[in-house]
């Protein structure tokens, strides 16, 4: 009977301790599902971090993109002015030239115009010799 009573502490002593330790695991538990809960919340903060570097990465690159673009043009509109200048530079070329050639001209012709008034002069001369000797002849006859 002793053995018996003892037996069923002990068994009630059991009983306890394992209600003891399973409170302590379902403690645990609940405090293990707490930490895996934070972990949970953590990893999806850190997903939205990475969507919004990703999509900064993608605004960067679109950006960049944006400059190359802009640089071709840039390039562009500098090579079309290199080349609207040096059109122009030509052009001021023939222009200068064709006025070297103008004020070659206008040189000429007033040596020609000289050289006509020369003539002229000459020619005048001649006919007031031929007036006089028309004269001399006049008053000899």
């Amino acid at each position: 009977r002793e053995k018996a009573l003892v037996g069923s502490e002990g068994d009630a002593a059991k009983s306890d301790e394992i209600e003891k330790k399973q409170k302590e695991l379902d403690s645990k538990n609940e405090e293990l599902q707490g930490k895996a809960k934070e972990v949970e919340g953590k990893e999806q903060q850190l997903q939205e971090k990475e969507k919004m570097i990703e999509e900064k990465e993608g605004a960067v690159q679109e950006r960049e993109r944006a400059v190359e673009e802009k640089e071709k043009t840039v390039a562009e509109k500098e090579k079309m002015a290199e080349e609207k200048v040096k059109t122009a530079e030509e052009k001021n070329k023939e222009v200068e030239e064709k006025v070297k050639a103008t004020e070659e001209k206008d040189k000429a012709a007033e040596e020609k115009e000289k050289a006509a008034e020369e003539k002229e002069k000459v020619a005048e001369e001649k006919v007031k010799a031929v007036e006089e000797r028309e004269k001399a002849v006049e008053k000899k006859e």
